[in-house]
């Protein structure tokens, strides 16, 4: 059982996570006016990979197959979030961005009990209900209409949910940053392949200092803090409230 001091720490964890995934809404979707989807998301991945390789080279050295493989199996979940997330963002707004990724709310409890068998107070399907009316009219500016980008934004919110349930079963031997750099590499790795056979090469020459200033600071900000903090709260707490906040 998580202590109730941990608890809170991972509350306000998921809370700052929350902070940095909102404030890279509107700074992902103005980076695509220079850049391709799919090689924005390797760029931004490459220099979360990078960064956590310098900073943390000490804690992901000795790593073991299953922990690989789990790191894998997330990575894949949140590759799979990542990539719809960005192809719909390129043909939505940043506010029905927003607002429909934060969908994967509903998505948790329902995901959970299918998968899992894992059976939620009726109190924790109406509050995700709430919670996304809430969004919507925080972030909706004219109307909920669908389109083709907020139909891959609902499929991103959809393998959010999924990554987050896989989330929750974390072996206890696994820290924090060891998920993060596995799930991320195998990202990385993933969407590079996939910019290679879905896109053009970047012209790395011409896409200029706002794009770059945009993959840096979703890199480290969105990818590296947001999702480290999210496994770190989401350890201390549960995946019904890691959807929640």
């Amino acid at each position: 059982m998580v202590k109730r001091g941990e608890k809170a720490k991972g509350i306000i964890m998921l809370l700052m996570a929350s902070v940095f995934w909102g404030s890279s809404f509107a700074v992902v979707k103005d980076s695509l006016d220079y850049v391709t989807p799919m090689w924005q998301l390797f760029f931004r991945l490459f220099v979360a990979v990078a960064v956590m390789a310098v900073i943390f080279q000490g804690k992901i050295r000795k790593l073991t197959k299953k922990q690989i493989v789990f790191g894998i199996k997330a990575g894949t979940a949140i590759t799979l979030a990542l990539c719809f997330q960005n192809e719909g963002c390129n043909l939505t707004t940043a506010g029905k961005s927003s607002f429909l990724t934060c969908c994967y709310v509903a998505f948790v409890p329902v995901l959970a009990l299918v998968w899992k068998r894992i059976k939620n107070p009726l109190q924790k399907y109406a509050a995700a209900v709430i919670c996304i009316a809430g969004i919507g009219f925080i972030t909706l500016e004219q109307g909920l209409t669908i389109n083709f980008g907020d139909i891959l934004t609902l499929i991103c919110a959809v393998f959010y949910a999924v990554h987050i349930i896989v989330v929750e079963d974390t072996p206890e031997e696994m820290s924090a940053v060891m998920v993060q750099f596995l799930q991320m590499t195998t990202a990385c790795v993933m969407s590079l392949a996939a910019a290679f056979v879905l896109e053009p090469l970047p012209e790395i020459g011409e896409m200029g200092n706002r794009a770059w200033f945009s993959i840096v600071y979703c890199g480290i900000f969105e990818v590296m803090i947001g999702f480290l903090l999210q496994i770190e709260g989401q350890v201390r707490t549960s995946a019904t409230l890691t959807m929640t906040l």
